[in-house]
C-alpha cells in the first residue's frame, strides 16, 4: 500500500486569515472562555504583550466592549504575520473576538461576511487588518467594529 502523494495547495487557494480565525472560533464553546478566572491585571499584562508585537497601546479600557467579558488576549502568527486575538464572552451569543494582523495592507472600509456561522466585520487600517467576529447580530457587531475602530486603530 502506498500512501497519496500530498496535496500542495497553491497561495491563492490557501484560506486567508479571516477564513482561519472563522474555522478555529468554531472550536470555542461558551465553557472555553467561562473557566478562565477574571483577572484585570493578568488581562491588562496580555493586553501590553500582544500590543507590543503590533505596535498598538492595547489597554483594557481601549478595547472593552458593552455587555462582553474580557476573557484573554494572545498572540498567534498567520503566514509569519502576528496576529492577536482578544477573546470575549457574551451571555447570550457566547465567544467573540477582535483579532488585529499586522499585514502591510492598505487601508479598506468596514465590510461584513458570515464564515462558518460567524459573522464577521472587518477593515485594514495603517498596516493591520481588524476583524470582529462571532454570533451577534449584524448591527450590534458593526457597532462594536466602529467602537474598536475609533479606539484602537
Amino acid at each position: 500500500f502506498l500512501a497519496p502523494a500530498p496535496v500542495v495547495v497553491a497561495e491563492a487557494e490557501a484560506p486567508g486569515w479571516r477564513a482561519v480565525v472563522a474555522e478555529y472560533l468554531t472550536l470555542y464553546t461558551r465553557d472555553t472562555l467561562a473557566v478562565i478566572a477574571d483577572d484585570a491585571a493578568l488581562r491588562a499584562r496580555e493586553l501590553a504583550e500582544v500590543g507590543g508585537r503590533l505596535s498598538l497601546a492595547l489597554t483594557p479600557e481601549k478595547v472593552s466592549l458593552p455587555d462582553l467579558e474580557l476573557k484573554r488576549a494572545q498572540l498567534f502568527q498567520f503566514k509569519g504575520m502576528p496576529l492577536a486575538q482578544i477573546a470575549y464572552l457574551s451571555t447570550a451569543d457566547g465567544p467573540v473576538a477582535f483579532c488585529i494582523i499586522a499585514n502591510g495592507k492598505p487601508d479598506e472600509p468596514p465590510a461584513f461576511e458570515e464564515r462558518l456561522g460567524q459573522n464577521i466585520v472587518f477593515w485594514t487600517k495603517g498596516g493591520r487588518g481588524y476583524m470582529v467576529i462571532g454570533k451577534l447580530p449584524r448591527p450590534t457587531l458593526e457597532a462594536l467594529a466602529a467602537s474598536l475602530d475609533s479606539r484602537v486603530s
